[in-house]
């Protein structure tokens, strides 16, 4: 196709504002009028004033090397401004004239130099421009139409998408099914299929819009609901749950439809299943409550009468016991049967004769406790007693026949077997470390039997050996273990002194 024939076949819109704040697009050869947006290869979106006058195209900022260099004169010296400023004339309108040249051949954004040259070689406007300069400027141009046309699709769709929202600000979103888009389009078509303002949108566009109108009101739907189930809840709060029942018994939801409550308008402001609903939650959550508080109560008030039924207790058994002191000296020596006779006639506390018997038994218990840990430590304080002696010999030597007759046989044994352990004990560690120190055990150089009994003959005197001749194997267990060691230690220090020399 030459030059001339695609200049003829060349459409070219003119986009004007509607009174619906949706742009229309108008073709003044055709005198066609249409909404969208026209994208046919030869249609051309342009301003109205750009559309009266192809002579006059809208400029191009260009950098100031791309102007100069068209010049066939910027390499001469000039020899004055004026001469200058007619070159600089001329070079820009010869862009003019190259930019006039694409718009009607009707080069696109990202079209290339190289197939648009042979439909280009034939027009003077692109001769005029100095061929080192051509591709570049052609790219520089085609560019600048690809923006503004983009920029203008662009400004259209948002002009187009809030005509479409200023649409369905008036539509009553209360009477949509809001659960299915599908059916809102619908009806929404039904109601604006006519305004351009509806088909000024893709159908994919008006879908993804009216889901998003359908998701705000569902939000400002929920919020106001809660406010008014939350206010609902309050008023029951404030009215028929305030404070527990006395006679036990929640209202139900019948009894209370029937009171004043249910005239107010954080009543009727929801619907009854809705209100049934919260109350019968709540109801539920307030018996509970209830119940546990009264159960709180309870356990609180039987934990006091305890306590004071323990205080009393207490009381008692400190006069009681006072009583048991001052009239039953030791009573250890006495059953209760003998104590009830010696207490007869005196005034006893209100207690039954059961607890009066389990009081009288701890103290008879406490006071053999004291009789025996006297016992204990009058043994560990006294040198007399030994571990040869008898217990009669033991008791006898520490002068506590009459504090011990009441004490029972077998404790007293096990206290004076306990002392005799620890006394043991204590000499054997003794006599232990007296053999560690002792010259007479390193002078014996023999662990034979005869050995053994001479270096035995020879601690004798020693308070330290005679305090285990009631345990002779233990003594002489530990007199070997020494012998051992010493003999132990003279082999070290034999091989010792051979590994020296």
């Amino acid at each position: 196709m030459d030059p001339a024939e695609a200049a003829g076949l060349r459409q070219i819109w003119e986009v004007h504002p509607s009174p619906y704040g949706v742009p229309y697009y108008f073709n003044p050869k055709t005198k066609e009028s249409r909404w969208s947006v026209p994208t046919g290869p030869l249609d051309l979106v342009v301003p109205p004033e750009e559309a009266k006058a192809e002579a006059k195209p809208k400029k191009v900022d260009l950098k100031p090397l791309d102007v100069e260099c068209i010049s066939s004169s910027c390499s001469s010296t000039s020899d004055s401004d004026e001469v200058q400023g007619t070159a600089a004339e001329r070079a820009k309108q010869k862009v003019e004239n190259f930019k006039t040249l694409l718009q009607e051949k009707g080069a696109q954004a990202y079209d290339s130099y190289e197939s648009w040259l042979p439909r280009l070689l034939g027009d003077a406007r692109f001769r005029a421009i100095p061929k080192s300069q051509r591709k570049k400027l052609f790219q520089s141009l085609v560019q600048s139409f690809g923006a503004g046309q983009r920029k203008l699709e662009a400004e259209t769709r948002r002009q187009n998408r809030e005509g479409f929202l200023q649409l369905l600000q008036h539509a009553d979103f209360a009477d949509l099914p809001v659960d299915s888009v599908q059916g809102a389009l619908t009806k929404l078509e039904a109601h604006f299929g006519q305004d351009p303002r509806w088909s000024a949108v893709s159908a994919h566009e008006r879908q993804r819009l009216v889901e998003s109108r359908i998701a705000e009101k569902q939000m400002v739907q929920a919020g106001e609901e809660e406010k008014a189930w939350r206010a609902f809840r309050a008023l029951l709060l404030e009215t028929v749950f305030l404070q527990f029942p006395a006679d036990n018994h929640v209202p139900s939801f019948e009894e209370v439809s029937q009171t004043s409550v249910a005239s107010q308008p954080r009543w009727t402001a929801l619907g009854e299943p809705k209100r049934r609903e919260i109350y019968q939650a709540l109801a539920q959550e307030r018996a509970k409550r209830w119940a546990r508080e009264r159960r709180q109560e309870t356990e609180e008030e039987d934990d006091l009468l305890e306590k004071r039924k323990r205080s009393r207790l207490v009381l008692a058994e400190e006069d009681f016991r006072s009583l048991l002191e001052r009239k039953v000296k030791s009573p250890l020596e006495f059953s209760w049967k003998e104590v009830t006779m010696l207490l007869d006639g005196e005034k006893l506390p209100d207690l039954d004769e059961v607890d009066l018997e389990t009081i009288f038994n701890q103290v008879r218990t406490e006071d053999l406790e004291r009789r025996l840990a006297m016992f204990s430590s009058t043994l560990l304080r006294n040198e007399k007693v030994t571990m040869e002696m008898s217990m009669g010999e033991v008791i006898q030597t520490l002068e506590m026949q009459e504090h011990l007759r009441a004490v029972p046989e077998n404790l007293l044994k096990k206290s004076w077997e306990d002392w005799r352990r620890f006394r043991l004990t204590e000499a054997l560690e003794a006599f232990r470390s007296w053999l560690r120190e002792s010259p007479e055990l390193a002078e014996t150089n023999r662990l034979d039997e005869d050995a053994v009994q001479e270096l035995c003959t020879r601690l004798k005197p020693d308070i330290r050996f005679r305090r285990l001749d009631l345990f002779p194997s233990q003594r002489k267990r530990l007199i070997m273990d020494r012998l051992k060691e010493i003999a132990e230690e003279k082999l070290q220090l034999s091989r010792s002194d051979s590994d020296g020399g």
